[in-house]
């Protein structure tokens, strides 16, 4: 729990650095691979010809070319390609981009097929052909030659992709296209011509997942995006340099269930009618240069669960619209300019909030005792404001809340010791089952013979005493004496701890036995 002191924005989620874009350890937005993962694509039942299971396609050894043949143009291009779906990012199966966006061989429902030793694994596309995986990635840029089914991916042992240069303008001429994800690669733009790619797209109407994240695309963004196909229900095109506007006609895409555009140099306003798109969960315009008001249509978006518009230059006060979120988990406002009070009668209604972030805006008045309903809050983060009067006791309300940082307002009064009673973090060690909590943990090791388990040795003994002396039941006289003052102040320590705040000595008997140890 933080509740003073530097602040962790976790904003390492979204890194602003290109060069960071393929550190393999890079930390993602939470859920951010699994909405792209093709195992969540096959099973979100989307249309009959997903009711149905995959379908059996017989397949048969494929020959995966090497980057040079493909920059000869020598393929044959015999194949159907208007109906395959691509991946062209590095794949995974772990981290927390869960799933990422590849599909791994233990994912698919179908048999393994295997060519000159690489392994190939068919992404499932039910009526509409395959996309091939292989383990050998072409470092190069996009080739303008067919065939595109035979396009690979990056599996989780290879750091990044390699393709690079700008996105070739061919994709508009497969009418069955209805998974694109060129996220994580070193695609460059900088101008329209170079983003035709993305207006030829408009052609592609069973269009449903779309993602150029983590690349090095510049230019204005296109407004071509408003006439994609509406079945699009997932718009991912976060850290690149796109500036220009939100464009005006997004709610035209109705089935949209995701949309980032974190991370860029958009500028204007969030569009009123962003309120018309009824199945957004998802929305993210996370550091950019974005201004005005939250628009009250926000309302409208009663399957919202994730909304961050920090880091921009909104101002005016939270509407009240958002009392109708009710599904809203993680609501981020960090490093804006809102004022006003923060809406008790808001807060009240969003039950099921685990992440609420205020941060760094110009919000004043008492923090409102309705925050304390919040049962399911693990985080949240009031610094940076001009808040003022006393701090709430229905403030410590969640039993899971982790992160509390108040920092940097002008409260009076003082702390609630109910804020002791946060636990929400707890060991992860086998040793913490079936209810076993740390203070439980320590007070059955607070005696001679096991306070060890407790206490870190290298703050009592010399490295040749904790590998020779304490192995053998060696212990001198002087150790066995900081033992005992050890073990009476583990007690006071638990004393200072039990459940009930009326239960715990006070700080003028904790000074008096603190004195008495030291006397020993």
């Amino acid at each position: 729990m933080q509740v003073d002191g530097e602040r962790d924005t976790g904003k390492e989620k979204y890194p602003k650095d290109p060069a960071q874009t393929h550190d393999a350890n890079q930390k993602e937005p939470e859920d951010y691979g699994r909405w792209l993962s093709a195992e969540f694509f096959r099973n979100r039942g989307r249309g009959r010809a997903h009711s149905r299971g995959p379908p059996k396609i017989p397949l048969k050894k494929m020959e995966v070319p090497q980057a040079d043949t493909w920059n000869r143009g020598n393929v044959d291009s015999s194949h159907d390609t208007s109906s395959a779906g691509f991946l062209v990012s590095r794949g995974g199966r772990g981290g927390r981009g869960r799933g990422r966006a590849g599909l791994h061989r233990d994912q698919s429902p179908y048999p393994e097929v295997r060519s000159k030793g690489k392994e190939i694994v068919p992404y499932p596309n039910p009526n509409r052909g395959l996309v091939i995986h292989s383990t050998s990635p072409p470092a190069a840029p996009l080739p303008l030659s067919n065939p595109w089914h035979m396009l690979p991916t990056v599996e989780e042992d290879h750091p990044e992709n390699k393709f690079s240069g700008t996105v070739p303008p061919v994709f508009g001429g497969m009418n069955a296209l209805f998974f694109l994800n060129l996220q994580k690669n070193q695609f460059q733009a900088s101008d329209a011509k170079d983003l035709s790619f993305i207006d030829s797209l408009v052609n592609c109407s069973n269009l449903q997942v779309f993602s150029i994240a983590y690349n090095d695309l510049g230019g204005v963004l296109p407004l071509s995006l408003a006439n994609f196909s509406k079945e699009l229900w997932h718009l991912s095109m976060p850290y690149n340099h796109f500036s220009g506007i939100i464009p005006h006609g997004i709610e035209n895409l109705i089935s949209l269930n995701v949309l980032y555009f974190s991370g860029n140099d958009l500028t204007g306003q969030i569009p009123e009618h962003i309120g018309n798109l009824p199945m957004l969960q998802r929305l993210s315009f996370e550091d950019n240069k974005l201004t005005g008001y939250i628009p009250s249509s926000i309302g409208n978006l009663t399957q919202l669960a994730d909304f961050d518009i920090s880091g921009n230059k909104f101002e005016g006060t939270i509407p009240s619209t958002m009392k109708n979120l009710h599904q809203l988990a993680e609501l981020d406002l960090y490093d804006n300019s809102f004022s006003g009070r923060i809406p008790g009668e808001i807060f009240s209604q969003l039950l099921s909030l685990r992440i609420l972030d205020l941060g760094s805006n110009s919000l004043n008045g008492t923090i409102p005792s309705e925050i304390g309903g919040l049962i399911n809050l693990q985080q949240l983060r009031l610094d940076g404001n001009e808040l003022s009067g006393e701090i709430p006791v229905s403030i410590s309300g969640s039993a899971v809340l982790e992160d509390l940082n108040l920092q940097g307002n002008l409260f009076t009064g003082s702390i609630p010791p109910s804020l002791g009673n946060l636990r929400g973090k707890r060991p992860v060690d086998e040793r913490f089952k079936d209810g076993m909590t740390l203070r439980k943990f320590v007070e059955i090791c607070a005696s001679h013979d096991r306070i060890m388990e407790v206490i870190d040795p290298s703050l009592m003994f010399s490295q040749e005493q904790e590998d020779d002396g304490i192995e053998h039941g060696d212990i001198s006289v002087d150790v066995r004496k900081k033992i005992e003052c050890l073990v009476s102040v583990v007690a006071l320590g638990l004393a200072c701890s039990v459940e009930s705040p009326n239960e715990r000595l006070g700080m003028t008997d904790v000074a008096a036995q603190m004195h008495a140890i030291r006397k020993r």
